[in-house]
């Protein structure tokens, strides 16, 4: 379930940065600018339609509140009994374990979970996407024909080529390291650090989305064809990074992985 909405995720993603591009060649940078504060405030409009998190609810200890917010979120129809009960035991249990400041995420006991949990954000970004995403454009430029032409439209066979080429990175992205890392972080931090081990490790991932970003044009300016060197060695890093360090979380229970892990 947590894999199909990152993958969904991923999709949408992917569906509003071509979206974006369509939408550029009729408008200007500033109207398309202003133009993406139209989802932003339809999301500010619903905020107001959601319902407090039943895990917040039962933390604070409002019980008929927690109930219905939990039903509004399934459905009324539908029996919450039984993941009530669930809910209520996972925030007793955590209640009970001691309190880690950020400090303690490194001590060894935890740190083969933050090694793969940062790792696995750090292969993510460094692999390239954000800079490929970021400057499709000026890809297709380099490559000698029309960034508008190559990001919307298929007419002719030497771009047919390499568009299937950006479409392949983007979907295999999509469905495998834009999607894997935030379902196996899910997973992998004990429930008493999960917190913060899921924040270092969205941190991790935002720096280097930003990063990768920010230098590809001095990579570039260097050396196209070096760029995506670089970019493959790194991919194939973590190919290595994931075959040897991070453990199967298919089908296991977290105290299952945790085993697996400190066995390790």
């Amino acid at each position: 379930m947590a894999s199909d909405h990152h993958i969904s995720k991923d999709f949408m993603i992917c569906a509003g940065v071509s979206l974006a591009f369509i939408i550029g060649t009729i408008l200007t940078w500033r109207a398309l600018a202003l133009t993406g504060l139209i989802p932003i405030v339809v999301l500010l409009l619903g905020l107001f339609l959601i319902p407090e998190s039943p895990r917040w609810l039962v933390k604070k200890g409002r019980e008929k509140e927690f109930e219905a917010a939990l039903q509004k979120l399934r459905g009324k129809d539908v029996d919450i009994s039984q993941e009530a009960v669930e809910i209520q035991d996972y925030i007793a249990t955590l209640e009970l374990l001691p309190k880690l400041t950020f400090l303690e995420l490194f001590q060894r006991r935890y740190s083969r979970s933050v090694i793969i949990g940062v790792g696995l954000m750090v292969c993510q970004q460094f692999g390239g996407i954000h800079g490929i995403c970021c400057y499709t454009g000026e890809i297709f430029e380099s490559a000698g024909f029309s960034s508008s032409i190559g990001t919307m439209h298929v007419y002719r066979l030497p771009i047919l080529s390499q568009f299937h080429q950006f479409l392949l990175y983007i979907g295999s992205f999509s469905a495998g390291m834009g999607a894997v890392p935030w379902v196996v972080m899910s997973e992998i931090f004990p429930i008493n650090i999960k917190g913060r081990g899921g924040s270092l490790a969205t941190q991790v991932n935002w720096f280097g989305a930003w990063l990768c970003s920010y230098t590809f044009n001095f990579l570039m300016s260097w050396s196209s064809y070096g760029t995506f060197i670089l970019y493959g060695a790194i991919n194939a890093l973590a190919i290595v990074f994931v075959v040897t360090v991070v453990p199967e979380t298919k089908g296991r229970t977290l105290e299952q992985i945790q085993a697996a892990i400190n066995a390790a």
